[in-house]
């Protein structure tokens, strides 16, 4: 049997045999990389310097720091405004050092697999999938001005009069 389809290159159409005999101890050094990563905090401050935050590599928070100096001398707008520009340079930082771990896996994985191209350089049509999400607060006009259609819902016995369900969207 022979891997045929957007993997190709990937596997050069070895045989199955061929292709376990590469492929497990690649993904044993896969799982132990992702291990690795998954220890790893990224960090990011205010731009006041009020705040330092930490992340993990999902990005959610698991330290911060506030400088008693400047908190003293805050009002609790400013400090909330410090709070969320740490996490965000955070989240930010994090991100890069996911995108930098994710190419340089790749690369080895083609390395090791002896392919001369990213595994998934066909799958970059789906970035758009993907779509950049705001970092504005969740009452900020810019999250309320999309409006994604609704589809009728299929009419049962657990609907209005008519038989179709209502919608009821309230903040």
């Amino acid at each position: 049997m022979v891997v045929m389809g957007l993997f190709d290159d990937l596997f050069n159409s070895t045989p199955d045999s061929s292709l376990t005999e590469n492929l497990e101890p690649a993904l044993e050094v896969l799982a132990q990389s992702a291990q690795r990563f998954a220890l790893q905090t990224a960090e990011g401050r205010s731009r006041d310097k009020l705040v330092r935050v930490w992340v993990n590599t999902q990005s959610v928070v698991v330290q911060v720091e506030i400088d008693e100096d400047l908190f003293a001398k805050s009002s609790p707008a400013e400090l909330q405004k410090a709070m969320v520009e740490a996490a965000q340079a955070a989240a930010s930082a994090m991100q890069q050092k996911t995108t930098e771990f994710q190419a340089e896996t790749w690369r080895q994985v083609s390395q090791d697999l002896g392919t001369g191209t990213e595994p998934t350089a066909d799958l970059s049509m789906l970035d758009k999938l993907r779509p950049a999400a705001p970092l504005s607060p969740p009452d900020a006009p810019e999250r309320r001005t999309t409006e994604f259609p609704v589809t009728p819902a299929q009419a049962d016995d657990r609907g209005d009069e008519s038989g179709e369900w209502r919608l009821r969207v309230s903040d």
